[in-house]
């Protein structure tokens, strides 16, 4: 049982980390291929950015800890990774989706005053 946490807190350590590398690299090629960066990706760039090292934060801690961890529970885990799908996952998927929203436009052009501008269109 303990050899099957440290392989899974492992793997969750990895997959976290080869996701945090792909978010890097799609915010890396912001304005690609024209150069042309939205209102809302400046505006988003910097939370993005932030979220990006917390995925690496925590796949840092699941490979540390399913490497040389001494207690590796199954609830332990299962919360860990909830946790992060809920507080990291679930906003980068909302601020990445918010453009084909229209309640997400209409919040953002209320806040901003700015007309949605994604990138969309010709």
């Amino acid at each position: 049982m303990i050899v099957r946490m440290r392989i899974a807190s492992v793997a969750w350590g990895l997959l976290s980390l080869l996701l945090a590398f792909m978010c890097f690299t799609a915010l890396s090629m912001l304005g690609f291929p024209d150069g042309y960066i939205t209102p809302y990706d400046i505006a988003t760039r910097q939370l993005k950015e932030v979220m990006n090292w917390l995925i690496v934060a925590q796949g840092l801690y699941s490979l540390c800890k399913g490497l040389v961890g001494r207690r590796l529970r199954p609830e332990g885990l299962v919360l860990q990774i909830g946790l992060v799908m809920a507080l990291i996952f679930v906003p980068i998927g909302v601020v990445d989706s918010c453009p084909r929203w229209d309640i997400c436009t209409r919040a953002y052009e209320a806040m901003t005053g700015n007309f949605m501008d994604d990138g969309t269109g010709g």
